[in-house]
């Protein structure tokens, strides 16, 4: 049911690992750092819903940083990894979803605790946006491709890294 939706699968997960908690060691990335638990729901193209449960984990790596997505549903396993980069306010980097075998480009925007993102590749076109909020946050994904059309997903900090 995701193959036609792998990457929107993919931006949804990469989406959740850009959100955070502050840490210590200040820099660009810093909201997102940490380990994340969480669950949402994915938005079908026919309007139906599927739960989904993600663990995420987000690195601080010079000059940028690095995720690891790993999110399940009922019917699909997603493993998503992400390398991003900031300028300013401006982020962009790079995106893989292992299970599918799709990849492509992000670019976007950073303001304090939150991101816009859009992605494109393995023919997805994505937009996303994650807000930061203490210890949980939450993002909205949508997209127009295949039969998966949108997703929302909460995650909560369980461990700085």
């Amino acid at each position: 049911m995701f193959r036609s939706g792998a990457g929107l699968v993919a931006a949804t997960a990469c989406a959740a690992l850009l959100s955070a908690s502050a840490v210590s060691a200040p820099g660009p990335f810093s909201p997102f750092i940490g380990s994340w638990n969480g669950s949402g729901q994915v938005r079908l193209q026919d309007g139906r819903g599927e739960q989904i449960k993600c663990l995420a984990y987000f690195t601080e790596r010079s000059p940028g940083m690095g995720l690891a997505l790993r999110c399940a549903s009922s019917g699909s396993k997603i493993d998503l990894r992400a390398q991003l980069t900031s300028d300013g306010q401006r982020v962009s980097g790079t995106w893989e979803e292992r299970q599918f075998n799709a990849a492509g480009n992000l670019a976007g925007t950073q303001t304090g605790n939150k991101l816009a993102l859009q992605m494109d590749g393995g023919g997805l076109s994505a937009s996303v946006t994650v807000t930061a909020n203490g210890s949980a946050q939450s993002f909205i994904l949508s997209t127009d491709a295949g039969t998966v059309r949108g997703a929302q997903i909460s995650l909560i900090k369980i461990a700085d890294q």
